[in-house]
């Protein structure tokens, strides 16, 4: 028998020579696919039926990849004229696509996944690796929860995988999303003028969202150093939002003259410029590939900008001037400008004193862009400039540190359909060489080519990690993947990326429209079928094992192994990531509904997701750690910094669910239901998920959260709630509770209000007999529970001393100087004696009139620290109940405002206060 197995030779890897099937092909679930070949010197009559044998299948596997190759062709994934040696080593991965789409039910039964190297829990029988459409054949309704989110500039429905869905459709964490907000809204007394628009517009060009400045105050962090410079740092690059061109929907008769003066003034000199548009096309456009380089190279630096005749050094360091002969011209300064920030974003250690090497290219520059692009009525009519520019500007706001696409990475879903509906007015779905136009330009044709797959990637990752459906469908289009045979091994590569993502894109959109489906509940043995497919796509053509080494390989191999690099990490992210929110949403829908085997269902779930929120954790500490160094380098960070914020929002939404039904269960053992034999494995399982959450949010903190503005905002909204939770346990849902059921105020308007806050699911007089009959943990016994505690340990943060030690949730944040183990045992006292929800509503302690003003005059200095940071940022400063003064040693709770004589609802709401962000 040969060595190696057919599909190790092919994907040249290192192979464990098992039978009847090794371990790489179990562990990508194609172990019926594992073949050995026979050698030469075996019995003749039996080579002879080997050969003959091994001649039909050829002759079939070779029929059956050409008629692939004929259905990609008609549906434009053609591979034609890619060199000889990637065709080979695709030629058994589309027979394994193949026969995995027609035969599905029949492989399901085969397979059997028994890796050698899998941990004892994955041998568990609480794992269900295999699907029986016996067990798994329920329809169920992932939209059975209030999806609107109303707010004061917009309305949002929170699709099913969106990574903040669950604080919609979980119980637990709605209810504590709802601690959270009210919270915010009782701690907090808005001065009147604020209520009032008209005034607040006038005083605020650039503000910093409330819910924010809320967190802050709520931590007691308002004060710190380490905040204000990064609150500052936030302010000076967020774009003005009363700006009108921020709407590039809108056409402004602009003055030419006074625009190229903006743009002449902003632009570094002629030598940075070209610095900028080299590291554009080293780092970014193998990954952004939309403009021909060199004609756009051509286009910039030749007609558009020179060389000012009036600078008196006349030479690389001299100011530019803008040339205008064309109004489209402003398009290609548009795309160009974009190219600038987005090339600027991509520097490593930007912050630092590397920044001083080029010329900084702030956030202002895509204002100015923006100003550009609203030349031109681009609702209305559309070209091919027009559509790079939005496009360019689309990848932007997914990857930027400002604001960007928001926290879900979903607030550009309309500007993308806007790009793709004007893709299809020019006929980009139609292949350039059936179009008499484009046919004979090789170039053109290709450059058409990278547009439409990339924006049918871009399209594809972005929908599902909103939730949305996606807006390209597969029957709307014939364009061919073709490279020309003169294309540089860069060009090849990235047609070579676009193949492989084809069918994992498929896989996607199967997912999100049965997901989506209004008119009818999926199937869950449906949707599992397509997760298992997809797991195996992503093993098969993006697997871990897979990342090489850059070092030591020339210029150009680097930017290959990049391009390769970025996009196995990155699909092994978002799948990862989709298989977490869809065993999460089935997991919630199990425990609030009554199925067959719902408990071991519930189980089942619960652990696939505890088992995923940790690979996806470790694969992400790794690379902010440094890890993967050899496989990509700081220049390339950028690409995937938002896509592990988001995965992070998610894995960190998950475990603190599965926090609160731990101290759930703890609470009910103490109320005698269920087992007390299990109080101490709880009680270790409660702290081994607990250093895990606080880790995560202090290392994405660290790493991420002075740089992006969303992990900034997202992280310190978490710390809130993992301090309360950490600190009162399921007391946080019974206090939440308590208050919707005996102090909700009488008015009916501002009851709808405070209700709109917390959004329930049932009647608050249900609430906690229900969460109580759902809990599945009191249900465990040790041996399952211990199941929970072996997955956790695998967690590479609690082997990271920093990320792991006692109380570093009451570490102030971004303070890598904080010494944890002087300050926190008298930060946990002061909390644990002062605050929590029954304290804001149970105040009853009176201040002498000398204290009060002390304590009014702290408040208002706590104010000032972040006044100070800009003059814009807070024009109306926030003031506080001088019962609740704020600082870093204390948390506000909501026992705070229990009969709470200064509660005044109707000062305390503010109609745009309704969402978690």
């Amino acid at each position: 028998m040969s060595i190696v197995c057919t599909n190790c030779k092919a994907r040249k890897i290192k192979c464990d020579k098992s039978r009847p099937s090794c371990g790489n092909c179990n562990k990508a679930n194609v172990g019926h696919l594992c073949y050995y070949e026979e050698p030469h010197w075996v019995n003749k009559i039996i080579v002879k039926r080997e050969e003959s044998n091994e001649k039909k299948l050829s002759t079939s596997s070779s029929v059956t990849y050409e008629q692939d190759l004929d259905k990609i062709n008609d549906n434009g994934n053609d591979s034609i004229k890619l060199n000889r040696d990637d065709i080979t080593d695709n030629r058994l991965i589309f027979k394994e696509l193949q026969r995995l789409k027609n035969q599905v039910s029949k492989l399901e039964s085969l397979l059997n996944i028994d890796n050698n190297n899998t941990n004892d829990y994955q041998n568990s029988s609480l794992i269900q690796n295999n699907i029986s459409e016996d067990i798994y054949n329920e329809t169920v309704d992932f939209h059975n929860y209030n999806s609107l989110t109303y707010k004061r500039s917009s309305m949002e429905e929170e699709k099913p995988l969106a990574s903040t869905s669950c604080f919609k459709n979980d119980p637990y964490l709605l209810l504590m999303v709802g601690y959270y907000n009210l919270c915010k809204t009782l701690s907090t007394n808005i001065k009147c003028e604020d209520l009032n628009p008209k005034i607040k517009s006038q005083k605020k060009k650039k503000r910093l969202d409330h819910s924010l400045i809320q967190s802050l105050y709520l931590l007691g962090e308002h004060e710190t150093p380490e905040i204000s410079k990064i609150v500052s740092k936030f302010v000076k690059e967020r774009l003005p939002k009363t700006d009108p061109r921020n709407d590039i929907g809108l056409e402004f008769d602009n003055d030419d003259d006074l625009l190229k003066l903006e743009i002449e003034k902003n632009l570094p000199n002629f030598q940075n410029l070209k610095l900028y548009f080299q590291r554009f096309k080293d780092l970014i456009y193998p990954l952004f590939p939309f403009i021909d380089l060199k004609s756009f190279e051509n286009l910039i630096f030749n007609s558009l900008i020179k060389i000012d005749d009036d600078d008196n050094n006349n030479n690389d360091q001299s100011k530019v001037k803008i040339i205008i002969n064309d109004k489209f011209d402003y398009i290609h300064l548009a795309t160009f400008l974009i190219i600038l920030r987005l090339t600027y974003i991509s520097k490593p250690n930007q912050f630092g004193e590397d920044s001083k090497l080029l010329s900084p290219i702030g956030s202002n520059f895509i204002k100015i862009a923006l100003n550009c692009i609203s030349f031109f009525k681009i609702v209305r009519k559309t070209k091919l400039c027009i559509i790079q520019a939005l496009l360019y500007l689309k990848i932007y706001f997914n990857l930027s540190p400002e604001d960007g696409d928001g926290s879900k990475l979903s607030q550009s879903y309309i500007l993308m359909g806007n790009i793709i509906n004007s893709s299809y007015v020019i006929g980009m779905n139609k292949d350039p060489s059936l179009q008499p136009q484009t046919c004979y330009d090789k170039d053109l044709c290709n450059l058409l080519r990278r547009l439409w797959y990339g924006l049918m990637e871009i399209d594809g990752i972005y929908s599902i990690i909103s939730g949305h459906y996606s807006l390209i469908h597969q029957d709307s289009y014939n364009v061919k993947l073709i490279t020309n045979d003169d294309n540089d091994d860069l060009e090849v590569e990235i047609f070579n990326q676009f193949i492989k993502s084809q069918q994992i894109l498929k896989n996607y959109q199967k997912l999100s429209q049965l997901i989506n489906n209004l008119s009818q509940n999926p199937n869950v043995s449906q949707i599992l079928k397509i997760l298992q497919n997809l797991n195996s796509l992503t093993m098969i053509n993006y697997s871990i094992d897979d990342l090489k080494n850059f070092q030591n390989k020339d210029f150009i191999q680097r930017q290959i192994i990049f391009l390769q690099n970025l996009k196995i990490l990155q699909f092994n992210l978002q799948t990862k990531s989709i298989n977490l929110s869809i065993y999460q949403n089935l997991s919630i829908i199990y425990e609030s509904n009554n199925y067959n085997d719902g408990e071991f269902k519930i189980k089942n779930f619960q652990l696939k997701s505890l088992k995923l929120s940790i690979e996806i954790s470790n694969l992400i500490y790794k690379i902010l750690k440094f890890e993967y160094n050899e496989f990509i380098d700081k220049g390339h960070e950028f690409y995937l910094n938002r896509l592990i914020e988001n995965s992070i929002q998610r894995v960190s939404n998950f475990l603190t669910s599965i926090l609160l039904r731990l101290y759930h269960s703890i609470d009910l053992l103490k109320r005698n239901i269920g087992n007390l034999e299990n109080l101490s494995s709880l009680n270790e399982l409660i702290l081994l998920i607990s250093k895990i959450t606080f880790g995560i949010n202090s290392l994405i903190q660290k790493s991420l959260g002075y740089k992006y503005y969303q992990v900034f905002k997202n992280s310190l909204s978490l710390k809130f709630l993992l301090r309360s939770i950490d600190k009162d346990g399921y007391k946080c849902i019974k206090d939440t509770v308590w208050f919707i059921n005996e102090k909700l105020p009488t008015d009916p308007s501002l009851k709808f209000k405070l209700l709109q806050k917390i959004q329930l699911k049932s009647k608050p007089e249900n609430i906690l007999k229900e969460l109580d009959c759902s809990n599945f943990f009191i249900n465990l016994n040790n041996v399952e529970i211990d199941q929970f505690k072996k997955i956790s340990k695998t967690s590479k943060i609690l082997n990271d001393k920093d990320l792991s030690i006692d109380g570093l949730i009451w570490e102030n944040s971004f303070n890598s100087n904080n010494n944890l183990n002087e300050n926190n045992e008298n930060n946990n006292n002061n909390i644990i004696n002062e605050h929590s929800l029954q304290n804001i509503l149970n105040d009853t302690h009176e201040l002498s009139p000398s204290n009060n003003d002390e304590n009014i005059n702290k408040s208002q200095s706590s104010s000032s620290n972040i006044d100070l940071l800009d003059s814009q940022v807070l024009s109306n400063p926030l003031e506080f109940n001088p019962n609740l003064i704020p600082n870093s040693n204390n948390l506000i709770n909501l026992d705070q405002f229990i009969n709470d004589k200064f509660l005044d609802f109707d000062s305390l709401l503010k109609p745009d206060m309704f969402s978690f962000d």
